[in-house]
């Protein structure tokens, strides 16, 4: 399925994954994950969130590959609604977030100016315990600029040059 992400035939790894589904008595995540992935290549983000629920449904638990994969692929395409929404599954499902999920959410609120969201995901990391980096401060910053929120942003840099 992997070896299909780069390749032309994308369609053959979901062809392939089909099969899996149909051959194998259980399944796991990492089938799926390598379908979303291949997808989020593509540019298929909505076959890549149709396979998240898909595994739902196979009763194949999703990990934090699989939501940061859906992540990143919103992220790409600047879909910040679907990706607040995964993020909150995420919380609601109890996966440990990693720093990069996070950093991929308070991305997708780029693309509509979303400061206040951004700022909410940045909250939820020091509150969660995740550590924050500098992607994490830049990307924030960046978008509450793009917002008007220039003191905000300026806030936000004096902590990430504390944080040093």
């Amino acid at each position: 399925i992997s070896a299909c992400k780069y390749d032309a035939e994308w369609e053959k790894a979901l062809r392939l994954f089909s099969e899996m589904m149909w051959s194998l008595t259980e399944l796991d995540a990492i089938p799926f994950n390598a379908v979303m992935s291949t997808c989020e290549t593509r540019g298929e983000w909505q076959k890549a969130l149709q396979l998240l629920s898909a595994m739902a449904r196979s009763k194949v638990e999703p990990n934090i590959i699989s939501y940061s994969t859906s992540l990143s692929d919103c992220e790409n395409r600047g879909e910040w609604m679907p990706a607040l929404r995964l993020l909150f599954t995420t919380v609601q499902r109890k996966v440990k977030l990693n720093t990069t999920t996070i950093n991929a959410a308070i991305s997708t609120c780029m693309t509509d100016g979303e400061w206040e969201k951004a700022l909410q995901l940045f909250e939820m990391m020091t509150q969660g315990k995740v550590q924050s980096d500098v992607i994490t401060y830049v990307t924030t910053i960046s978008i509450c600029t793009t917002g008007g929120q220039w003191e905000m942003a300026l806030h936000l840099f004096g902590m990430m040059v504390q944080r040093r």
